[in-house]
């Protein structure tokens, strides 16, 4: 639960598997099934786990991980290239986006940067730019430069959903996404033989 706030009913996992890590060590897999309709998308919440719920003597502890929500529909894609304007487009329900939400590329995301605005850095994250409205209901999108991150590596969707209002920060949406730095493949048909030629421009990362 978030503290101070809301929090979702608690539920039983269902065990998937047991791994057996040395002589003396078995881990499960668990799944859960949560409602989390009365959660703020947006926010990190403090994932709690009570071990013993049908004795009942522990009660709940935090876990150690938060987990986010999410006001996205699944991305349609998990790829943008390496490109002074990258477009990154979204489906964001339940009109929780607005012309005040940022998002940037980030291996982490800053739930302390507030304010809607983040600087780039390095190889580690594009800097924050404004969603856009686009074609379709629900449907926002906004323009990265993404030439300084790292190719091949894979980075965060992060969104401050209220960007100035400082109600909260920037939080993980819609999974991770792999920055592309390959272009201009030629041809885009290949025959069936034993050495088919194919050519392609590399913007970094690349080697023989």
């Amino acid at each position: 639960g978030e503290v101070g706030g809301v929090s979702t009913a608690s539920a039983v996992g269902a065990a998937l598997n047991a791994i057996a890590l040395d002589d003396d060590t078995i881990t499960s897999i668990y799944n859960f099934s949560l409602n989390t309709s009365a959660l703020r998308p947006g926010r990190r919440y403090r994932l709690c786990v009570d071990l013993d719920a049908d004795v009942g003597y522990l009660g709940f502890g935090d876990s150690g991980f938060a987990v986010s929500v999410s006001p996205l529909a699944p991305l349609d894609y998990s790829l943008v290239a390496m490109d002074n304007a990258a477009i990154l487009a979204m489906t964001c329900a339940n009109a929780w986006c607005s012309a005040d939400t940022a998002a940037y590329l980030a291996e982490s995301c800053d739930a302390a940067a507030a304010s809607g605005e983040v600087l780039d850095s390095a190889v580690d994250h594009t800097a924050s730019a404004k969603l856009a409205p686009s074609s379709g209901p629900d449907s926002w999108q906004v323009v990265l430069d993404t030439r300084h991150l790292g190719p091949g590596r894979w980075y965060w969707l992060c969104l401050d959903l209220d960007g100035p209002g400082l109600a909260s920060g920037f939080a993980e949406a819609g999974g991770r996404i792999f920055i592309n730095p390959v272009r201009n493949v030629r041809p885009l048909t290949l025959g069936a033989g034993p050495a088919e030629a194919l050519s392609l421009e590399c913007l970094g990362g690349c080697s023989e």
